[in-house]
């Protein structure tokens, strides 16, 4: 891999914004899930 500043992500960053620069750098594909309490209902 080279070296050098291919990209810029300005502060404060938001996660989508980081991980969209980083998956296009290293040809990245991501599989999100839903996390477990999203899926499930309120606990009683």
């Amino acid at each position: 891999m080279e070296a050098g500043c291919n990209d810029f992500v300005a502060k404060p960053f938001r996660s989508h914004e980081l991980f969209s620069v980083i998956s296009k750098h290293l040809d990245l594909e991501y599989q999100l899930r839903e996390s477990a309490s999203r899926t499930s209902g309120p606990s009683t």
